[in-house]
């Protein structure tokens, strides 16, 4: 049986060290969202449910006003206002970005018209 010498033993080390790190940024942050849809949207309404959700954000010309739910743990009710009928961006501000991503999921959509859409094809998409 072979014996590591000096250098593999050092990189051996550094790989099982490594190993136990996590990348990316800690503590308190932003994470970015938008909504993906085949019409053009005025506004939206999520369910977000994740732990550390601490607020939420508008992006660009998006307004965003957020709610806890009542007796559900964890859970918000965002509405997501754009007055261009663009693209509706958003933040949610969480404690801790190495924490699981919430989920969210649209409830309700209305076009730039104030007029209801089907949900069929429209998404939110999270970059953590």
């Amino acid at each position: 049986m072979r014996r590591l010498s000096g250098p593999r033993w050092a990189a051996l080390l550094a790989l099982i060290v490594l190993a136990g790190c996590e990348f990316g940024p800690k503590g308190p942050g932003v994470i970015n969202g938008t909504i993906i849809s085949p019409f053009d949207l005025g506004a939206v309404v999520l369910e977000v449910e994740g732990t550390g959700v601490r607020g939420f954000v508008g992006n660009g010309d998006t307004q965003a006003y957020g709610s806890v739910v009542p007796g559900v743990g964890g859970r918000h009710r965002v509405v997501l206002v754009s007055r261009s009928g663009s693209s509706i961006q958003f933040g949610i501000e969480v404690e801790d970005l190495r924490a699981e991503t919430p989920i969210a999921i649209v409830v309700f959509a209305a076009g730039a018209d104030n007029i209801p859409k089907l949900l069929a094809g429209t998404l939110v998409e999270l970059e953590h």
